[in-house]
């Protein structure tokens, strides 16, 4: 069983109470006001470190933690799978030429980002990036491209179900630009290692961490799919709530994306574990 760490919070001095901490929750106060919240072994370890203090609340002032860095891998197309791919598109092209007349879309597949800004999409209005966006394994694609990363590179995804952990990080919703999908992520960060679990994030903070401790060998891509505003408020379009929270800075009116004024486009992103291929060997 894992261990929990606990303390008791000022919920209206927003402070910790000295001496008040415990992997044990019944061992704390707990009032009205004083209320036992979840945190992080590093608070924690910082602070029953401050045990012999006099004060009535820890000071947290000296308190940095590292906060780590997500551990997002680039994609790079394998020549023999992409090879693989184009020889079945040419098969299938005549067998029905109609229908595969184009160019197999594999070829333009896990390019490297181009900011969201209007250098790069100059017909939209944009919420965008930060020109200093890391963009390490963030991608612009089609929908359910996830079905292509084990088809097209060397990394395959990896199945969350059944684990706490890879369930919670493996995270999808709408954004107006990837910088909004990172630094949500790097908040909830913050939220695990500086705050408690009152706070929005930090239980998605607590799940990269044991994400990035438990499994090493795993990394992420972010795959992110533009849906375009048609301003027609045409029945059967795109609609807000089937995919996920959305965290871009618009207030969304309506149903449709089509009926919206001022909001041009948006973002639907998927985060991915993924992990590396293992070589097939062959026992004798």
């Amino acid at each position: 069983m894992e261990t929990e760490y606990y303390a008791s919070f000022d919920t209206s001095a927003k402070k910790y109470l000295t001496n008040e901490v415990s992997t044990d929750y019944a061992e704390l106060k707990n009032d009205e006001v004083i209320q036992i919240v979840e945190i992080s072994k590093e608070l924690y370890d910082f602070i029953k470190r401050q045990s012999d203090s006099s004060d009535q609340y820890v000071d947290l002032s000296d308190y940095n933690p590292t906060i780590p860095k997500l551990p997002f891998i680039n994609l790079e197309i394998n020549a023999e799978k992409l090879k693989k791919s184009n020889e079945r598109w040419e098969e299938l092209k005549q067998e029905d030429p109609e229908r595969f007349k184009d160019e197999d879309f594999s070829n333009s597949m896990f390019q490297p980002w181009r900011l969201f800004n209007n250098e790069n999409f100059s017909n939209l209005i944009l919420e965008e990036d930060d020109p200093n966006l890391d963009t390490t394994g963030i991608y612009l694609e089609f929908l359910n491209a996830r079905h292509h990363i084990e088809r097209l590179t060397d990394y395959e995804t990896v199945n969350p179900m059944g684990n706490k952990y890879l369930y919670i990080v493996n995270q999808y919703g709408v954004a107006d630009n990837a910088t909004q999908v990172i630094r949500c992520l790097e908040q909830s960060l913050k939220d695990y290692l500086f705050g408690n679990n009152l706070d929005e994030e930090y239980y998605l903070g607590l799940s990269l961490v044991k994400f990035m401790e438990l499994y090493p060998e795993y990394k992420l891509v972010l795959l992110m799919t533009p849906h375009v505003n048609t301003k027609d408020c045409s029945w059967g379009g795109w609609r807000w709530h089937k995919w996920g929270e959305y965290i871009g800075v618009h207030e969304p009116q309506h149903e449709y994306l089509s009926c919206e004024q001022g909001i041009d486009y948006v973002l639907s992103y998927d985060l991915e574990i993924v992990k590396k291929i293992e070589e097939e060997t062959n026992e004798i």
